[in-house]
């Protein structure tokens, strides 16, 4: 859906060991700046201590395994972007929020890109406390981002103007809390910094 906009690979079903790896090659591999999404879709389990604990395909059902979202959006603050998106489709993925803004805003003003904007976002598909259902985030994301679709609420569709080239990455979130049809389970969205271009638009 992002065409040539965006590089990278999906990595499925991955190990703990594997998504560190991924993830530590992250850091400090955007020199030039620009934008980078990071998109976790899976199981989530509720942690007291850190919201929520994202699991891999090797991780026991406990608050000491998985990665908690500080670890996962540590690399991506320090990679060199200046716009970044991190979206987690999780259950209780609402406790990824706090966490994944601060510490990614903390780092961000110690090693600032090399970028004229800074923006970070943490878009969540539901609450701490909500279970998620499966496939109706993504799906709605695909929607929005389809090319002659986008959002349907009007007053959003006057921000995704067919004479913007781009949209910015709290365009994208606000869309999807404007579209969202589930009352019960709304998603959670954070940003914080000078948002600018990131996604082609579909419009």
């Amino acid at each position: 859906l992002l065409g040539e906009a965006f590089i990278g690979e999906p990595l499925c079903n991955p190990t703990e060991e594997s998504a560190r790896t991924t993830l530590q090659a992250i850091e400090g591999s955007m020199p030039g700046g620009g934008p980078l999404v990071v998109l976790w879709s899976g199981h989530g389990f509720q942690s007291p201590a850190r919201g929520v604990k994202l699991m891999c395909t090797d991780s026991p059902r406990s608050a000491a395994r998985g990665l908690d979202a500080g670890s996962v959006v540590e690399p991506c603050a320090m990679s060199g972007a200046g716009q970044i998106l991190f979206i987690v489709d999780t259950c209780f993925s609402g406790g990824a929020v706090p966490d994944a803004t601060q510490v990614a805003a903390k780092l961000v003003e110690a090693y600032p890109p090399d970028a004229d904007h800074v923006w970070v976002g943490v878009l969540a598909a539901c609450s701490s406390a909500d279970t998620a259902v499966d496939g109706q985030f993504g799906a709605l994301l695909r929607r929005l981002l389809t090319p002659g679709q986008g959002p349907r609420d009007p007053h959003v569709r006057r921000r995704w103007s067919e004479h913007n080239a781009q949209l910015r990455g709290d365009d994208l979130c606000d869309a999807v809390l404007k579209d969202w049809e589930d009352k019960d389970r709304m998603p959670r969205f954070r940003g914080d910094g000078n948002a600018w271009w990131m996604f082609p638009n579909p419009i």
